[in-house]
């Protein structure tokens, strides 16, 4: 049997997209946009949610309906286009409603 861990090492688990409330607004890695072969934009339910934004962020909002709508301006990094069925299939995935460039 595995020893436990004092609770005093545990760290809270950092907020999740899911955690972001209707009429608010955080930050992503720029990791957590995935681009589908489509070129359709979706957002990695996986990656945690940041308060501030830097260059490796970008701004994600979330309607009133539980939309997503992403910010990608000023920023440079570019998207590769992937088969994100598997992705989709398992809830990974959440689709983008808008974006701004």
């Amino acid at each position: 049997m595995a020893v436990k861990l004092s609770p005093n090492l545990i760290e809270d688990s950092p907020p999740k997209l899911a955690d972001l409330a209707a009429g608010a607004e955080g930050f992503l890695s720029f990791a957590a946009v995935q681009v589908d072969l489509d070129r359709s934009v979706y957002l990695s339910t996986l990656c945690d949610l940041r308060t501030k934004g830097d260059t490796e962020t970008v701004k994600v909002m979330r309607d009133e309906q539980g939309r997503y709508h992403l910010d990608l301006q000023g920023r440079k990094h570019r998207y590769r286009p992937q088969d994100l069925e598997l992705l989709r299939r398992h809830g990974l995935l959440v689709p983008v409603e808008s974006l701004t460039e």
